[in-house]
């Protein structure tokens, strides 16, 4: 799991923002243009954790 916003936001765009994939092209977008190290990527990547944790038990 990434664990750093910088880590969230490019396993984010590597994931979701490939051609094949059948993501929103405004989702798409939005991610191209979080910085990694702004707080959205960081509240991004706290959710995500938590999210994560929850499923696992």
């Amino acid at each position: 799991m990434p664990d750093r916003p910088e880590s969230v936001v490019r396993h984010l765009l590597e994931y979701f923002c490939r051609p094949e994939r059948d993501f929103p092209a405004a989702l798409q977008r939005g991610l191209r243009f979080v910085s990694p190290t702004s707080k959205t990527a960081q509240m991004i990547s706290k959710k995500m954790g938590n999210n994560i944790k929850k499923m696992t038990k």
